[in-house]
């Protein structure tokens, strides 16, 4: 049977302002190819991880998690080298994701690491070199030739048979003039070669609006010559291209194929899982959150002059009982925790934004300053049980001490509970007509 050719170094558009390239997109041209298998390797980050996961299983392939990350120990006129992991376990995936969180947590300018965090945190993981960030190729233009010596015993103690080299043929002058460089060191040190097409968009059509996207990223013009270009070879290429383009190192077919045969671990989707609320009573949480709700609610009720008690009694009976049915008493009683927190330390919170302020739960336990029944807000836009989603309360806390809030909830909760998000930024139609306007010199 014919062997396929298996791309192991692939870029999304996660790889920011690199790639043109969607997760569906890489995965759809895995599929249209016949390709078993595809790794996903973005520049410092892991962002696509679990959304390319998920979609190579949807769609038949076998997904390759991986990624690329600046080396900072070498350097060459302020370039950075470059080396790439894919993960082989579970083990590799948490290494890899401690390396690349590493890259952009330990002040580092640029994002990186140095290797001597490899140490620790390389097991599970295949590492290779090559491409015109390999760091081999640095050293031998600064005539550094012992230290490649040195660079390739480290990385082969860490790695063994798990460290390789890769050949890119993608008419980069830096990287031919190195490649019979690189097939000599793998000869001498019985590296194994893979290759790669360096992939960032989908066809060769698509060279100059790739270009276009570089010169966003650097906010330069087409016409500028002190910019990067793109590259018309980095496009996907079909299984008999990238064989027609190593049909003098057959091997390097072979070897990619055993490389995705041995990476057997993707990242699934799971639900989520709130930690416990620090109780400090006897009695369950959803007892507590009755109990302080009611509490809180009598409270208002006194304050605020109501006199139609009835009707705030039987919502608040009616949203606890939807609350506790669906498992997050917890949840609410997390939230208020360290809502009435920051407002007892004087810290600024908001009265309460989006659908969460629907809810009377919310405005008794003092988690947004709203009433839900005088506005006539609905409770079901913010917790459903015909439509079983995690509640999400948008809280809004002063900026200058929102830092403070965090802390609280990491000592409380415990640092492998509390996680930041991250907004992506896109490329919408009217921001891509103006930013492309100006790439190509168009009034």
């Amino acid at each position: 049977m014919d062997k396929p050719f298996i791309h192991l170094r692939t870029n999304s558009s996660y790889s920011l302002a690199e790639s043109t390239l969607k997760i569906d997109n890489i995965v759809d041209l895995a599929k249209q190819n016949n390709m078993p298998s595809i790794a996903l390797t973005d520049n410092n980050n892991m962002f696509g991880a679990l959304e390319f996961s998920i979609e190579c299983i949807k769609k038949g392939i076998k997904p390759i998690i991986g990624s690329s990350i600046n080396l900072l120990d070498i350097k060459y006129k302020n370039i950075s080298s470059r080396i790439t992991f894919l993960v082989k376990n579970e083990t590799g995936y948490k290494n890899l994701l401690y390396l690349s969180s590493l890259s952009h947590t330990s002040n580092n300018h640029p994002v990186g690491i140095y290797a001597k965090d490899l140490e620790k945190n390389h097991e599970g993981l295949i590492c290779y070199i090559g491409g015109e960030y390999n760091p081999l190729l640095l050293l031998k233009f600064q005539n550094k030739i012992s230290l490649i010596e040195e660079t390739i015993n480290f990385f082969q103690k860490l790695f063994g048979v798990d460290f390789l080299f890769e050949i890119q043929r993608v008419n980069d002058l830096k990287i031919d003039q190195f490649e019979n460089n690189l097939i000599q060191y793998a000869n001498d040190y019985k590296i194994p070669l893979i290759g790669s097409n360096n992939v960032k968009f989908q066809n060769s059509n698509d060279f100059n609006a790739h270009d276009a996207l570089l010169c966003i990223a650097q906010k330069s013009t087409i016409n500028q010559t002190n910019r990067s270009v793109s590259n018309p070879e980095l496009h996907f290429k079909s299984s008999q291209q990238m064989k027609d383009i190593f049909n003098d190192i057959p091997v390097i077919i072979e070897n990619n194929l055993l490389i995705a045969m041995k990476c057997n671990y993707f990242p699934r989707e799971i639900e989520p899982k709130l930690p416990k609320f620090v109780n400090e009573s006897n009695i369950s949480e959803s007892e507590l959150l009755e109990k302080k709700s009611k509490e809180g609610l009598k409270k208002i009720l006194i304050e605020k002059s109501i006199s139609s008690k009835k009707i705030y009694e039987e919502r608040l009976d009616y949203e606890l009982k939807i609350i506790n049915n669906m498992g997050y008493a917890g949840y609410f009683l997390i939230v208020s925790d360290f809502v009435n927190w920051a407002k007892s330390k004087d810290i600024a919170v908001g009265p309460g934004r989006g659908s969460g302020a629907g809810s009377l739960v919310a405005w008794s336990l003092a988690i947004t300053n709203l009433d839900p029944i005088h506005y006539n807000l609905l409770f079901e836009r913010f917790l459903n049980p015909e439509r079983v989603s995690m509640p999400d309360f948008d809280i809004d806390f002063c900026q200058n001490r929102r830092d403070e809030v965090i802390e609280y909830v990491n000592e409380k909760y415990g640092n492998d509970c509390v996680a930041h998000i991250i907004t992506f930024g896109t490329l919408a139609s009217r921001a891509a007509f103006r930013d492309v306007g100006r790439v190509l010199e168009i009034p």
